[in-house]
């Protein structure tokens, strides 16, 4: 029995990250020789996807130049500037370099937010399902989590109901992901304007995640909250890791939309916390840099690929009474239902889990995507793979789910 003074933090201890702690599992199998199929993390570089040529260009002039010095901490000027012009442009506003700051990943903006906008106690809303990072970190920094319900019959639309219903005057902010990580989902135009209406007569702030803005496989791109939110003040994410295709460069950003210099408070506080860990990595940033000047053909082919294999997923899906799925609309995504009443499992978690261990087939089980009630019997596919690997695990699941069938 370990000293209790050596024990890890209550705050640790809760957290839970579903999309990385299944990997431990998978490890030890892959370790005791059994092939796995990973269909669990949305990294385009394991599977035949390559990071854009001008941007390792980028990374290798700058290191043989010797810019390998501490960057100022909210990021190179240049780069600012050029995610400035890069989100302007996209949403038809302006916004200025000192409300820019480049993060290593969207995952330490999260962090910033958490430490600088909440206090023990404090309340947010999360959409349900939600990325787990926001979860995570509410855990962490002991914030009260209160969820929105997303309708999976309306092809995973925000409730609006729901979400007057849940946010109050002591909301801190809300969160959207759009488009959504888990479901594929994009949010209307209607949808997201109607949200900001809410969250304005609360007086809270809307966090908007929107790295997957580039990755809309049908339709047309939401709009950023930026371009629609009036007064109502807004820290947006973006990043580098996914339509750029660079996940392990850990290259992500935020930025504020804040006309009436409502959070200016909060964004200083954001600055703070990026100056205490210096700068993020200098010549990844000049690779984004240039990434940024580039005309970026690549986009057209990567949205047909991954529409070809979002397609394969939803074919497979609706060819057993087993699932059920609302086609994903964006990113690379799917978060199929599984008939758990007629097969010999109780719930997502002992699905997947199984699934993994008998099979191979390495997927997210839907309840680590944030409130059980809308989340339960789900679970996440990542449909970056090709075709050929695609199609076996996907009869690998549908055959082990119709082997336990009742």
């Amino acid at each position: 029995m370990y000293d209790q003074k050596y024990r890890q933090s209550n705050r640790v201890a809760g957290m839970k990250y579903a999309i990385r702690d299944l990997v431990v599992l998978a490890n030890e199998l892959e370790q005791k020789g059994q092939k796995i199929l990973k269909l669990n993390i949305g990294d385009p570089i394991q599977f035949d996807y390559e990071t854009p040529e001008e941007m390792i260009n980028g990374v290798c002039d700058a290191v043989r130049s010797n810019k390998n010095f501490y960057a100022d901490s909210l990021g190179i000027r240049e780069l600012r500037s050029a995610i400035a012009h890069h989100e302007g442009q996209k949403h038809g506003v302006t916004l200025r370099d000192e409300d820019i700051m480049f993060t290593s990943g969207v995952s330490e903006a999260i962090y910033f937010l958490f430490a600088a906008f909440t206090e023990v106690g404090d309340e947010i809303l999360l959409p349900a399902p939600t990325y787990p990072a926001y979860s995570s970190l509410a855990t962490v920094f002991q914030t009260r989590v209160k969820y929105y319900s997303c309708v999976e019959e309306n092809g995973w639309q925000p409730d609006l109901d729901d979400l007057r219903k849940k946010i109050t005057e002591k909301t801190r902010f809300v969160v959207s992901i759009n488009p959504n990580n888990p479901t594929g989902a994009v949010y209307s135009e209607r949808t997201i304007k109607e949200m900001i209406d809410i969250i304005g007569e609360y007086n809270s702030v809307l966090v908007s995640d929107e790295i997957y803005d580039d990755l809309v496989l049908d339709g047309d791109r939401p709009p950023g909250v930026a371009s629609v939110s009036n007064d109502v003040p807004a820290i947006v994410f973006n990043g580098f890791s996914k339509s750029f295709l660079a996940p392990g460069w850990r290259a992500g950003y935020a930025y504020r939309w804040d006309p009436d210099d409502k959070i200016a408070d909060v964004w200083e506080g954001m600055k703070k916390v990026a100056r205490a860990r210096l700068s993020a990595t200098t010549p990844i940033e000049y690779g984004c840099l240039s990434a940024l000047q580039s005309d970026r053909t690549y986009l057209s082919a990567l949205r047909q690929k991954l529409r070809k294999r979002r397609d394969l997923v939803v074919k497979h899906m609706n060819d057993s009474d087993l699932f059920d799925l609302a086609t994903p609309m964006a990113a690379f995504y799917a978060f199929p239902r599984v008939s758990i009443e007629k097969i010999s499992f109780k719930n997502d978690e002992e699905f997947v889990i199984s699934l993994l261990k008998e099979t191979g087939v390495l997927v997210v089980y839907g309840s680590g995507f944030g409130e059980s009630s809308v989340t339960k019997n789900h679970f996440r596919i990542v449909y970056l793979a090709d075709e050929e690997t695609l199609n076996s695990a996907l009869s690998l699941l549908i055959d082990f789910a119709e082997k336990h069938r009742k």
